[in-house]
């Protein structure tokens, strides 16, 4: 189980006084008894602060997700650890800033926050894509939306008009890297390792990097579960000769009873 942080830090959530938010204490819950099973875990919310990353330059002003940048990062981070606690093949540099091609997009959206609130209120967001500056050869499939795709990474899995629909209210910042409940073959893998990765919406950004990691790996968001051909997680895990299980959510995910449905 990989936890991916939220906006708000637990030593200065940055709310007024008289409000509370209770997603860092019921994720500290959650992972006191993931570890009383048993369970290994990676708290990203601490690799965040040893690392003196911070929400204020690391999130959307206008949206609750994490920027691209960090969230390259963490995945780098994760992979290192998958490495070094799995024996799972890791290239660093395929996660390195320093290898990746970056196309700014400035000041083109609101977040679903900054909708609610107006844009004569909210500050507008600037993002970017982080396409890999090294040779990549996928082939990704989709039953759900019927694709079938094979080419590089940005041919198969970056999807640049939800960038350039031209309205502050209709660019989405969050899901530019197409991958929600795909099949992906990644033919210049590091390892030969099989990864089914559960994902949330941080896995919307992080998603993107998941497959550059491994051989195979299947993405699999359980919202979507009832609109798939397998019925269970079992069968999915089953039917794809997994190496490795990796359920990545953010704080605020943890108490979501959808989420967890894995009979």
């Amino acid at each position: 189980f990989v936890l991916a942080p939220v906006n708000l830090d637990t030593a200065k959530p940055g709310l007024p006084y008289h409000l509370n938010d209770y997603k860092n204490a019921a994720a500290d819950l959650f992972l006191n008894e993931l570890n009383r099973f048993g369970v290994d875990y990676l708290d990203l919310r601490e690799v965040w602060r040893e690392r003196g990353w911070n929400t204020a330059d690391g999130f959307f002003y206008s949206d609750s997700h994490w920027r691209p940048r960090y969230a390259l990062l963490s995945w780098g981070y994760v992979t290192q650890y998958l490495s070094d606690h799995y024996g799972v093949a890791n290239d660093p540099s395929l996660f390195d800033l320093k290898n990746q091609k970056v196309e700014p997009y400035d000041n083109v959206s609101l977040g679903s926050t900054g909708r609610v609130i107006g844009k004569y209120y909210a500050k507008t967001d600037s993002t970017e894509l982080y396409l890999p500056n090294y040779e990549t050869r996928l082939h990704v499939v989709n039953k759900r939306l019927g694709w079938d795709k094979t080419g590089s990474y940005e041919e198969t899995t970056v999807d640049r008009s939800l960038l350039e629909r031209g309205g502050l209210f209709d660019n989405d910042l969050i899901h530019m890297y197409n991958l929600e409940d795909s099949v992906v073959e990644n033919e210049k893998a590091p390892n030969d390792a099989s990864v089914v990765f559960f994902r949330d919406s941080f896995g919307g950004m992080l998603g993107g990097y998941v497959p550059l990691a491994f051989k195979n790996t299947s993405v699999v968001d359980l919202r979507t579960m009832k609109d798939r051909e397998e019925k269970t997680v079992q069968s999915i895990i089953d039917g794809f000769d997994t190496d490795l299980v990796i359920v990545f959510y953010n704080a605020g995910m943890v108490d979501s009873n959808k989420m967890f449905r894995f009979e």
